[in-house]
């Protein structure tokens, strides 16, 4: 399987659009979000190169796109890794695969030097994703506050 990295399209996020309205109990805001609010979304955190707290790829396996990746939250070298992959495509090894290229590609094009996982307290999935990618190679696990423990 060969796993690229490449410059998002319109299309693919409108088509994570649609895979995250298909599964609104994984998301802090399960309110649907239109095709209007993503192609805004899109002009304004992808299109826009000067944005530097939020930097976004898409997820190209065997030249087929699967998902976008990316990192939000971006701060003084550091960033949270976000990652969206259709849901026929998880549980391939794609995402693991996907961390490493995405840390490899914000160290020599961002400048990033240390990132964190990033999941909603809702996506269980999420949550079992990073906990064994920690498990599997020694890295420390960040407390996910919910709303109701703050």
């Amino acid at each position: 399987m060969k796993v690229e990295l490449k410059k998002p399209t319109r299309e693919l996020f409108q088509l994570v659009r649609l895979w995250r309205n298909q599964e609104p109990n994984t998301h802090r805001d399960e309110l649907p979000i239109t095709e209007a609010q993503q192609n805004n979304y899109y002009d304004f955190y992808v299109l826009n190169e000067n944005r530097m707290d939020r930097k976004y790829l898409s997820i190209v396996v065997d030249g087929k796109e699967v998902g976008i990746c990316g990192l939000k939250n971006i701060h003084d070298c550091r960033g949270d890794i976000m990652i969206h992959i259709d849901p026929l495509q998880r549980n391939r090894g794609i995402g693991k695969k996907v961390v490493f290229k995405l840390i490899d590609h914000a160290k020599k094009n961002w400048g990033i030097i240390s990132v964190s996982g990033s999941y909603s307290w809702k996506n269980e999935g999420g949550k079992k994703f990073w906990d064994k990618i920690c498990d599997e190679h020694g890295w420390i696990r960040v407390v996910v506050f919910t709303p109701e423990s703050i």
